[in-house]
């Protein structure tokens, strides 16, 4: 069996930039792709099992039994772990995967979402409420918006090089006191981080079983507040400059284009095939087809034939 230590820098490549309080649990996701290297098992596999234990691990936070959430927050961290493992493991095997990918982004769009849905609808039960449950869809469209539109200045740059064959060039930047604003603002990200959400959802369990209060509606609107507070400030500092910013420090990390009118690289020639051959091809692939319209006319006929007697 492959040794965590062993791996590590090829699994962990570039992670060592990370926050501190991250790395901490790739120490444990190491191991874990230390084990599953050792197997036959594939990437899309444990994707897909990093999905399946998201969702039922927000399925068991919705029961009012904290035994039962405890078991679901054990799950949705599995599933946090797993996020780390399929990409060591595609950097261990050389296995990159555009599928791989899909199935990463249906995991932070459709399954981690899951988990305000389940307080939503757990409180629901409770309260006989509405209410937690439109807080809870406020919620987790407005952490996919903020997630998203993380993503827009890799999609922009992508089809400005489509349309102008270069990279979008600006010097803007946003201002030094809109840049302070948002390092106080990116605080309310906290609850859209699934590794955070994850211990603060199972605090306001714990917190409700020992005052007996219901207090998860509370939490919601809480959330959907500060969530899309900074969705909006997000797409004004995104207005003001951040997009260029968040651009330029994306192409400088890929290398330059072809400019505008300069002869694109030969297309591959085939190698010729010789007349003979492709003629005996021609008639091959013709005895074939005469062959299979023969056999269906004549199955055709024997089935009309033989009608009155099925």
């Amino acid at each position: 069996m492959l040794n965590a230590r062993d791996i590590r820098e090829v699994c962990q490549a570039g992670k060592d930039r990370d926050p501190g309080w991250y790395r901490i649990h790739r120490r444990l996701s190491i191991h874990l792709t230390a084990v599953l290297l050792s197997t036959p098992v594939t990437l899309n596999q444990v994707s897909l099992l990093m999905m399946g234990a998201a969702v039922l691990g927000a399925v068991l936070c919705v029961p009012d039994d904290l035994r039962v959430n405890v078991v679901g927050a054990l799950l949705l961290y599995l599933s946090f772990l797993l996020d780390k493992v399929d990409g060591e493991m595609a950097r261990w095997r050389g296995q990159p995967s555009v599928l791989g990918i899909l199935l990463d982004r249906f995991h932070h769009r459709l399954a981690e979402p899951l988990l305000f849905l389940a307080v939503g609808v757990r409180a629901w039960q409770a309260t006989g409420s509405t209410a937690p449950v439109i807080a809870a869809l406020a919620s987790m469209l407005a952490a996919n918006i903020i997630e998203e539109t993380q993503q827009l200045p890799a999609f922009i740059a992508a089809k400005h090089a489509r349309e102008t064959k270069s990279w979008p060039l600006s010097a803007r930047v946003p201002s030094a006191g809109l840049l302070r604003v948002a390092a106080v603002m990116r605080s309310l990200k906290t609850f859209r981080m699934f590794l955070t959400l994850i211990p603060i959802v199972l605090g306001v369990y714990v917190a409700e079983a020992v005052t007996g209060r219901a207090l998860a509606t509370g939490f919601l609107f809480t959330t959907a507040v500060a969530l899309w507070s900074y969705a909006i400030f997000q797409a004004w500092l995104y207005f003001h400059g951040q997009l260029e910013a968040d651009i330029a420090a994306l192409t400088r990390q890929l290398p330059a284009l072809p400019e505008a009118g300069a002869p694109a690289a030969p297309a591959p020639v085939a190698s010729p095939v010789p007349a003979r051959a492709a003629a005996a091809r021609a008639r091959h692939t013709g005895a074939r087809v005469a062959t299979t319209l023969a056999l269906l006319l004549s199955l055709g006929l024997a089935a009309r034939a033989e009608a009155g007697t099925w």
